[in-house]
């Protein structure tokens, strides 16, 4: 699913949840038919910028509800001060952080966001995979935040100057035969960025495509977006007196593989750039947008 977005304020935003099946599932269980299958890539969520809340990735879908990997969590910020409110555009109920993996905190002495994706139904919730995100510190002087959760991993707690990590993404096994699937570490967390005037480090990205960290050094920095297809939340932005807040890393966006072993003779995808790929008996289709398997 599409990593959330990072806030403008400094939190990081969650990767997107991720489902994973090592093998074919039980007849009850069935994720694939005969003839079209649709497939449905989220988008990452928008980070923060000085007039607009960050937004939640967006959920990626098999069949429309057979699986579903849930966007990930973005906390919102009011755009010149920090204030830690709901986000207006967060589809789940309970917490502004929640998602497939949830959102840094920001720096109040307040939980990181929930991962929903493991209590998802069916084999969403089974093979599901999302972490919960870094704390935020009580110190409010430090001004520092959590990472967000990535799929493979919580987000880190900040250890003042310096701001927490993204969790690390989920490593998929080497069931897709490589080049196939490429990377095979996905739904990283986004680093948290520093809101005070001191040279504050922002947090690592989380390997599996987050994005880092703003660090406050007097400028703000850009480029700190989730990597795209790989579901990673979108690095926190900083914040000085001295300058403009700088935004927040936008999410990145959502990836569907799906391997068939021994592929049918009749295999086929629609949507610019989706693929399908053979090795031996082996078939992957990869989508990197929204469209249609047929078999």
């Amino acid at each position: 699913a599409g990593g959330g977005g990072g806030g403008g304020q400094i939190a990081g935003g969650g990767g997107g949840g991720v489902v994973y099946m090592a093998n074919s599932p039980n007849a009850s269980d069935a994720v694939f038919f005969k003839g079209a299958n649709p497939i449905v890539i989220g988008s990452g969520g928008a980070g923060s910028t000085q007039t607009t809340s960050n937004a939640v990735g967006v959920d990626s879908t098999i069949n429309l509800t057979a699986a579903i990997s849930a966007g990930g969590g973005s906390l919102s910020q009011a755009p010149n001060f920090p204030n830690f409110q709901p986000s207006p555009n967060n589809p789940y109920p309970g917490g502004a952080a929640e998602g497939g993996s949830g959102s840094g905190s920001g720096r109040g002495d307040i939980p990181g966001g929930e991962a929903i994706q493991p209590q998802l139904p069916g084999i969403s919730g089974t093979s599901g995979f999302g972490n919960n995100g870094g704390p935020g510190n009580p110190n409010h002087g430090s001004r520092t935040s959590g990472g967000g959760g990535g799929a493979g991993g919580a987000g880190g707690a900040p250890s003042p100057p310096s701001s927490g990590p993204g969790g690390a993404g989920k490593n998929i096994p080497g069931a897709f035969p490589n080049p196939l699937f490429s990377p095979t570490t996905i739904a990283g967390g986004g680093g948290s960025g520093v809101y005070a005037t001191y040279s504050g480090s922002g947090g690592s990205a989380g390997p599996g495509g987050g994005g880092a960290g703003n660090p406050n050094t007097g400028t703000p920095q850009s480029d700190r977006s989730g990597t795209a297809n790989t579901g990673g939340g979108g690095g926190g932005g900083g914040f000085t007196p001295r300058n403009p807040p700088s935004a927040g890393g936008n999410g990145g966006s959502g990836l569907a593989l799906i391997r068939i072993d021994p592929g049918p003779a009749a295999m086929a995808v629609t949507g610019t750039g989706n693929t399908v790929s053979t090795d031996g008996s082996v078939k992957v289709a990869k989508f990197v947008v929204s469209g249609t398997l047929t078999l």
